[in-house]
C-alpha cells in the first residue's frame, strides 16, 4: 500500500524532507518588513560576538548577515578548540586537562543555546521570515536554513556599525 517505504520511513519524509522543501521555496514577506525599521550592518568579529552575547535572549528586531556568521564562526572556533583539547587527551589516563576541557565544553554549549537560537530569529526577521522557522533546522532544513540566513535582508533603513 506505501510501496516499497514502510510507515516510519514516511514519518521521516513528513517531518524532515516536506518542511525542508517547503522552507527552500518559502518567500521573504513582501513590503515593509514587520520586524523592525532598521538593521546595522558592518560589524567587525568583536562588535558582533559581543552584540549576541548582550542580547542573548533579545528575540526581537534584526540582525544582519555579518552578525549572524561572525557569532557562527565564534562558536565553531571554541567548539574546535574544546574539541581538540578532548581528543588530544589520553582517554586512558583520566587527566585534570581531560576533564576540565569536557566541563567547559559543556558549559560553553550549554550558555551559548539561547543565544544560538536569538540570533538565528533575528536573523529569520531580516529576511521579513517568522523565527518560528528555526523549527525547520532537523533533517535536510538545515541546509536550506544555511541557504536562507546567507541571502541579504529586505533593503530598507539600514544603519552601519559606525553610526552607534
Amino acid at each position: 500500500m506505501l510501496g516499497s517505504l514502510s510507515p516510519i520511513h514516511w514519518i521521516i519524509i513528513a517531518l524532515f524532507v516536506v518542511p525542508a522543501i517547503f522552507l527552500a521555496f518559502a518567500k521573504p514577506g513582501v513590503g515593509a518588513n514587520r520586524f523592525g525599521s532598521s538593521v546595522v550592518l558592518g560589524f567587525s568579529f568583536p562588535d558582533a560576538v559581543k552584540r549576541c552575547i548582550f542580547r542573548y535572549a533579545d528575540f526581537r528586531g534584526r540582525s544582519s548577515r555579518s552578525e549572524y556568521w561572525y557569532f557562527y564562526l565564534f562558536n565553531f572556533i571554541f567548539g574546535v578548540f574544546f574539541g581538540m583539547v578532548v581528543l588530544f587527551s589520553d582517554p586512558a589516563s583520566p587527566s585534570l586537562l581531560n576533564g576540565l576541557a569536557r566541563i567547559l565544553q559543556a558549559i560553553f554549549s550549554l550558555a551559548l543555546i539561547l543565544p544560538n537560537l536569538a540570533v538565528a530569529v533575528r536573523r529569520f526577521h531580516d529576511r521579513n521570515m517568522s523565527g518560528w522557522w528555526i523549527l525547520c533546522a532537523a533533517g535536510f532544513g538545515s541546509l536550506v536554513l544555511i541557504y536562507k540566513f546567507a541571502q541579504p535582508g529586505t533593503p530598507l533603513e539600514r544603519t552601519s556599525a559606525t553610526d552607534l
